[in-house]
């Protein structure tokens, strides 16, 4: 049933609307009836109506503003004009607001009828459009979860098209793999007495799901065996799985037949939905020991203390901006007090993993606006997720995490040593760096610069010299040398290639830019600065 507010100033307008048609015979039950457009939404935000008919000349607040406030507010309410007033300015109103219909009184009841069953048409039309799309959404996001659970290595690709398929804001959190399993001999699971349970639990989980604050979302991977994604922000066991709990209680009190639920540890990343899932298979296989129809806790069961450090969104933030000061001290001591802080004691590798993959990726976020420069400071395309996965010890991931960061240090004492701050320069100068800092590897000449910016070549030549200092063409010929002090000091590159890297075609060019700019040659710059290769 759809529901319906009637608004008329005339009381016996209002009754006659509600009494005189049988309302739910075509799919509308009145909800409600106000005297004029104040009290109208009042109602509205505490009865949210799909449809409201309403007269247009009424006190304190009339139907044209009415209808205004509605599209604004309630833009899917549909709104129906039944007024004795055919002036053009209400018709006018009607089609600038999307009004499905204007209906002139005094109006027959078999008008009236006939355009609400039009509109209960397009609005079961548009609800059954709806519901496909949520239903292919909800099959979209299940079929991709099932793929990250059974691959060890999902590609950039899964991740990202997963990703989309949720709510931007819950890929944020927390989560952790619970896996439901239907206690029933597995010989002879395939019975339709299974495929009933497994119905009756799919449906409580559709239930649990849709009123649930935390995002969660499953796949099926056989009759017996459901697997969850949430995402939480709750550390506390006991707080994570209150709903695991009441999903097992419904479930046996329906159908006398025990849940056994596997809880992996929580993870940050993705990338590890695959190790997440492991863990809790091996809960789940554990009530041979500790019985079934239980919620088994994976970090329970293998010893492991259930408070792994991790790092929170504000020590991670704070590292973010030591970095982008160029404060290396900083940096690597809040690092290392990170790895420090594991000590001795007994913890899940992946959950650091999944900490410092966090870490990594935001940072380069931040730091880096395009693929190419990422490229030039690591010498290759750096995939910190899948690299971080291979690693083995706490020890090689601190290594990792240092080098990373030394890397991208360079970067930063690159852009400090050319002091270049967009705040001191107006915004002609800073379109002007700007255009360099994207396109200093082309054949760049201030023309092109004059023309991209739409001003005369003698005045960005002006304010270029005036508010730096530097020429134009002194400034780009510093901005690619420094930026060749930075990648020689990664290691990565011959010189040849520093060359054509940073702009310049010939050589010899290069070399005496370089010379006059940095006071050595580049090949003994090179021997001085050089560097071991990220691993």
């Amino acid at each position: 049933m759809y529901k319906l507010l009637i608004v008329d100033d005339e009381p016996l307008v209002r009754e006659g609307l509600r009494m005189s048609i049988s309302w739910e015979d075509y799919g509308f039950t009145v909800v409600g009836e106000a005297s004029n457009g104040e009290e109208a939404l009042s109602m509205i935000a505490a009865l949210l109506p799909d449809v409201v008919i309403t007269d247009m000349r009424m006190g304190i607040m009339d139907g044209l503003n009415l209808i205004h406030s509605i599209k604004k507010d309630y833009p899917k309410t549909q709104i129906i004009i039944l007024t004795a007033y055919n002036e053009f300015t209400y018709a006018k109103a009607a089609i600038d607001n999307d009004v499905f219909a204007y209906i002139s009184k005094p109006a027959l009841n078999e008008e009236i009828i006939s355009v609400f069953c039009r509109l209960r048409k397009k609005m079961d039309e548009a609800s059954h459009i709806k519901n496909q799309l949520i239903s292919y959404q909800n099959y979209r996001t299940d079929e991709l979860l099932l793929q990250l659970l059974l691959n060890p290595k999902p590609s950039k690709t899964n991740i990202y098209d997963f990703t989309k398929c949720l709510n931007g804001s819950s890929v944020k959190k927390d989560f952790f793999i619970a896996l439901l399993e239907i206690d029933v001999d597995k010989q002879t699971a395939y019975t339709p007495h299974t495929q009933h349970l497994s119905i009756v639990l799919s449906e409580r989980l559709n239930y649990c799901l849709s009123i649930n604050e935390n995002c969660i979302c499953k796949a099926n991977l056989s009759l017996t065996d459901t697997a969850l994604l949430v995402f939480t922000k709750s550390y506390d066991f006991q707080q994570q799985v209150l709903f695991l709990q009441d999903i097992s209680e419904h479930f046996y009190n329906t159908t006398n037949t025990a849940l056994t639920i596997g809880v992996s540890a929580t993870f940050r990343s993705l990338t590890a939905i695959h190790h997440a899932y492991t863990q809790a298979q091996k809960a789940v296989a554990a009530k041979s020991r500790v019985g079934a129809g239980k919620i088994i806790d994976y970090m329970e069961i293998s010893g492991l203390s259930t408070e792994t450090p991790t790092l929170s969104t504000m020590e991670i933030n704070e590292m973010i901006q030591n970095l982008a000061r160029g404060e290396e001290r900083l940096l690597k001591l809040a690092i290392n007090k990170y790895f420090d802080s594991l000590g001795n004691r007994i913890v899940d590798i992946q959950i650091i993993k999944s900490t410092i993959i966090e870490l990594a990726t935001t940072t380069l976020q931040q730091v880096f606006s395009n693929s190419y420069t990422l490229q030039l400071v690591f010498g290759k395309n750096i995939r910190p997720a899948s690299d971080i996965q291979e690693l083995s010890t706490t020890e090689e991931i601190r290594t990792y995490t240092l080098t990373f960061f030394e890397r991208i240090l360079l970067n930063v004492q690159c852009m400090k040593s050319l002091q270049i701050s967009m705040k001191q320069y107006s915004p002609i100068v800073s379109d002007a760096i700007s255009y360099i800092t994207a396109n200093y590897a082309k054949d760049i000449k201030i023309a092109d610069v004059a023309s991209q910016l739409h001003i005369s070549e003698s005045r960005l030549m002006h304010s270029f010299k005036h508010e730096t200092g530097k020429t134009f063409n002194n400034f780009l010929t510093e901005y690619r040398i420094r930026l060749a002090e930075t990648i020689m000091k990664s290691g990565h590159y011959k010189l040849y290639e520093i060359s054509t890297l940073v702009g310049y075609k010939n050589p010899i060019t290069f070399r005496k830019a370089f010379c006059k700019i940095v006071g050595s040659i580049p090949s003994k710059y090179k021997q001085q600065g050089a560097s071991d290769e990220l691993s």
